[in-house]
């Protein structure tokens, strides 16, 4: 269940692997969202020994959205400059949002979008591939 921020009630945030992706059990395996909404997702993006991440100051943190992983051409990217902010650099937390009017440009579909963090040391890793559901809402604007 999710509240009106996007937010996972009684839930922890969904949680990303630093340097290497990998599935993590405790991450959901589809979300699913209203289209139209505000999408917020914070994820806690933890070390290769399970302790949470510290970002420092990142050179880079970009969200790619596309219909399929495989496609080359991205819907949205996302930066720190519009639609990712750091919550908490310490324990690696970040929020990935997509505004109600980029949200409303999806058909109800499934998508993928991953997240990918440059450390100011230089390391690269792409920390969480997650799919998405988009559904109709009953209330519309963008249909």
């Amino acid at each position: 269940m999710v509240d009106l921020n996007g937010r996972f009630l009684n839930r922890t945030p969904l949680r990303g692997r630093f340097p290497k992706a990998a599935p993590d059990p405790k991450s959901p395996g589809l979300l699913s969202f209203f289209r139209g909404d505000t999408i917020r997702l914070d994820i806690q993006i933890f070390d290769e020994a399970g302790l949470p991440q510290d970002l420092g100051t990142p050179t880079s943190i970009v969200s790619t959205w596309k219909d399929d992983e495989c496609f080359i051409e991205a819907l949205f990217v996302l930066d720190l400059t519009d639609g990712i902010t750091i919550l908490d650099a310490a324990n690696g937390i970040i929020r990935v949002e997509l505004s109600p009017d980029r949200s409303g440009q999806l058909i109800p579909a499934s998508y993928v979008f991953d997240v990918e963090v440059e450390l100011d040391d230089g390391t690269i890793g792409t920390v969480i591939k997650q799919y998405v559901e988009i559904v109709a809402d009953v209330t519309d604007r963008f249909a």
